[in-house]
């Protein structure tokens, strides 16, 4: 049964809540078409094919533009890193070979002139001993380890303290030595550990008669358990013709 206050709704009053929603959209709906109705009337003219087409031919030219930009921002980008990565390895490589020069220069050592000094002194004591044909001061000078070398003319090569001795006593036992001179005696080769000098050695023997010079090569190698230079290797050569002076060349 309807009410007498509701008979104009078509619901019944267990309806009142949808009822209420309903005239709520159609509020909505009146206050939507009361703002279109107000609108100019060209408001809902369609946009031109020409003018539609030149929007999205624009969109379309700005966005490549956006894409090339960005893909000459990237080869930059990558550029730049390459730049960069070559310049670490450079720096690394730097650092190895600094680092390994610190590790030869540790190992090998500065030599100054107290260090010059002392392998004159030792080349010396060489030249002494070879006066005084002397193996047991000759042998003091060497060193007693496996790398001693010894080259005697028309010889091969000799190796070992025992070896080198041995040839020395050889070659004492037939000579004539009555005094040795040394010129041009210089160390063409130093470091802390190593010494290189060469002369020539100026022999006169059977009473000063007989005269012989020999070109010298001794190298000599500093002994940390000893705290001496010894000698390592000797190799001399006789002089069978005069020094010939370079010539040079007039322009």
């Amino acid at each position: 049964r309807f009410s007498s206050t509701n008979s104009w709704l078509p619901f019944p009053p267990r309806h009142a809540s949808l009822t209420m929603h309903l005239k709520a959209n159609l509020r909505t709906a009146l206050a939507v078409a009361t703002a279109l109705w107000a609108l100019p009337c060209d408001a809902f003219t369609p946009m031109p094919r020409s003018a539609a087409v030149a929007s999205r031919s624009s969109v379309r030219r700005f966005a490549s533009l956006d894409k090339s930009k960005s893909a000459a921002e990237l080869n930059l980008e990558a550029e730049r890193l390459r730049l960069q990565a070559g310049r670490l390895r450079l720096e690394v490589q730097q650092a190895e070979l600094e680092k390994s020069q610190q590790l030869l220069a540790k190992a090998l050592g500065s030599a100054g002139e107290r260090t010059e000094k002392q392998v004159i002194e030792a080349n010396q004591r060489f030249i002494e001993a070879f006066r005084d044909k002397s193996i047991s001061k000759m042998k003091k000078l060497w060193c007693h380890r496996s790398h001693a070398v010894l080259t005697h003319v028309g010889k091969p090569m000799i190796r070992g303290i025992d070896a080198v001795c041995t040839s020395f006593h050889n070659a004492f036992r037939g000579a004539s030595i009555d005094s040795v001179e040394v010129k041009d005696e210089r160390v063409v080769a130093l470091s802390s550990q190593i010494g290189v000098v060469t002369c020539t050695m100026e022999i006169k023997g059977g009473n000063y008669d007989a005269k012989s010079s020999w070109v010298t090569t001794n190298v000599f190698n500093y002994d940390e358990r000893e705290q001496r230079w010894l000698l390592v290797e000797h190799h001399s050569s006789p002089v069978l013709f005069p020094a010939v002076p370079p010539k040079v060349e007039q322009e």
